[in-house]
């Protein structure tokens, strides 16, 4: 069953990630853009396949408000034990300037770096992570759980 996260980034110019993951895999690495910016990624090894979808805003209503609306929506209903952690968080989803969708099939392959892979687009969009639960920084640590914990101060 594929695996997925979401990145939720806030650098105002994200072009150079393709570039960026060509030199850090030796498998193939294929980009698809639409009005010279990239709009899909996918990189093809041995035992997974990697893709990256990134969505920015355009007319509303679109995909990209949408999206950012429910996960704004979500992140505020946690009760979280640092509101300064969730005041942050906020404030960064309520400006993001891109949704990046990763998804892996099988699943993700740590032989194959996937993890450093997904770090790096984080690390160059100024992004946080989404698992689907929780909030994560570059680093994978929790800054936001959905039980309201992080593992960041």
């Amino acid at each position: 069953m594929p695996q997925n996260v979401a990145i939720y980034g806030y650098a105002p110019d994200i072009e150079e990630i393709p570039e960026s993951l060509r030199s850090m895999t030796g498998e193939a690495v294929h980009v698809e853009a639409q009005d010279g910016q990239w709009s899909s990624i996918t990189i093809q090894g041995r035992n997974a396949t990697l893709v990256f979808r990134c969505l920015r805003p355009g007319p509303p209503p679109d995909d990209f408000s949408r999206g950012i609306l429910g996960i704004y929506n979500y992140a505020k209903r946690i009760k979280a034990t640092s509101e300064e952690i969730q005041k942050e968080l906020l404030h960064h989803l309520a400006n993001a300037k891109c949704i990046i969708a990763v998804v892996a099939t099988p699943g993700f392959d740590v032989d194959a770096g996937h993890p450093d892979l997904i770090a790096e687009v984080c690390d160059r969009a100024d992004g946080v992570l989404f698992n689907g639960r929780d909030f994560l920084n570059v680093e994978w640590d929790v800054l936001l759980g959905a039980d309201g914990s992080s593992e960041v101060e």
